[in-house]
């Protein structure tokens, strides 16, 4: 990056009104007595397996090599395939569903099953994507992102997120759930009125949806996680761990992402979120 072009991005009118030390607003609703949840290690850490496409030989073949059985198991399970992302109706993938590529049909439930007789907790991304942000044309700002976010957050999709949330009810064990992949990779592409522009594409970074003092993609962020998660309450859900994690890369990168794309923008708070993570 240019000296010219951080100028520009840090032009005080695009970020005129933001503040620069938040926390996470109250809760609109909490976790259900009788929870499970998934907890730490009191010394340590866990030493988990990953896989895309997970596959049972695979996991069974770790298991042998390491003479240990995994305590978390973390692979991804999109809303979307890569083929349907931007679609206005797009397929959407339920827990019932294969995951992508995977050679014999094995579903996210039938993975978590087989992973709980193991002892072992399945930790799903369960993740919603507006873009890629390693391809090319979104860095080029030659593709638009899509708003799939501000559907979701207007109840576009409330009935998928309760059937997902009764087919991981009726499993009734231990799951793990994140609702993205990395957040803040995803955030800096959601400013704007409809949430399809880059951080450094818009007039003020904050003042186009929600708090007018918050940056609106981040702010988008952590209420997708806050809406989802109240409607899993709403449908009685107790089985779940939720997790977020940022990206490998975040604090080292890119001084004015890391700024505005921060965790105390995205985290939607200590009554959602029980795990934190870095990539």
């Amino acid at each position: 990056m240019t000296g010219e072009e951080e100028e520009e991005r840090l032009d005080p009118r695009v970020v005129e009104g933001c503040r620069t030390n938040v926390t996470a607003p109250a809760p609109r609703s909490r976790p259900l007595p009788g929870a499970i949840k998934v907890l730490a290690p009191e010394n340590g850490a866990y030493a988990g397996y990953y896989a895309i496409p997970p596959s049972v030989a695979d996991y069974r073949t770790f298991k042998q090599k390491t003479g240990a059985t995994p305590p978390i198991v973390f692979t991804f399970h999109d809303w979307v395939n890569d083929e349907y992302l931007g679609d206005d109706n797009p397929k959407l993938n339920r827990m019932s569903d294969p995951f992508p590529d995977s050679e014999t049909g094995l579903t996210p439930l039938q993975f978590a099953e087989q992973l709980a007789d193991d002892g072992a907790v399945l930790a799903l991304a369960w993740a919603v994507y507006c873009c890629d942000p390693e391809s090319p044309f979104f860095l080029l700002k030659l593709k638009k992102p899509w708003n799939i976010f501000n559907r979701i957050l207007n109840g576009d999709f409330d009935n998928y997120i309760r059937t997902v949330a009764r087919e991981i009810k009726a499993f009734g064990k231990p799951i793990m759930l994140s609702l993205t992949g990395e957040f803040n990779s995803q955030a800096i592409f959601m400013f704007g009125r409809d949430g399809t522009k880059w951080l450094t594409s818009v007039d003020n970074i904050c003042n186009e949806y929600g708090d007018p003092t918050w940056p609106d993609g981040p702010e988008r962020i952590r209420d997708f996680y806050r809406h989802v998660i109240d409607l899993f309450r709403e449908e009685g859900v107790r089985n779940v761990t939720w997790f977020i994690y940022a990206s490998a890369h975040f604090g080292s990168s890119d001084p004015i992402d890391d700024v505005w794309a921060h965790p105390q923008y995205i985290y939607p708070g200590d009554d959602y979120i029980d795990w934190v993570g870095q990539s």
